[in-house]
């Protein structure tokens, strides 16, 4: 099991974007496409629209950002985790839905969720009173 990376690319003025490493690679290709900054310098380039020079800065690895941008890898999230956090809600929903079908109120509800929490369950009882 993996873990997710998030990256941030910057330069001098600020952060250009986060994300993970597909996110980070495709916002640099999208602002090699749409920067018009490798168009300007088509001249140099074998076609006059720049196409080979965009090709030529299109990155596919993280190692081919470092030419355009600071690159820092800067958090991670944990899969289990994640999953962990998953399941607990998921628990949670089951053990809401189990207190709507046994009728039990807000208050009700709430004393069964604290003892859920304590590896308890609770009962709703009916007590006959005489008059």
């Amino acid at each position: 099991m993996s873990d997710i990376k998030l990256y941030r690319l910057s330069y001098e003025d600020g952060e250009y974007c986060v994300g993970t490493e597909v996110e980070v690679i495709s916002s640099h290709n999208e602002w090699v496409k749409n920067s018009g900054r490798f168009v300007e310098k088509a001249e140099d380039s074998v076609n006059t629209d720049g196409s080979d020079l965009i090709a030529n800065n299109l990155a596919t690895t993280l190692q081919d950002l470092e030419e355009h941008w600071t690159v820092e890898q800067f958090y991670t999230v944990s899969i289990k985790e994640v999953e962990d956090k998953l399941q607990n809600a998921t628990e949670v929903a089951q053990q809401l839905w189990l207190c709507l079908r046994r009728g039990y109120r807000y208050d009700e509800a709430q004393i069964h969720m604290k003892a859920f929490r304590e590896g308890k369950t609770t009962m709703k009882r009916v007590v006959v009173e005489d008059k």
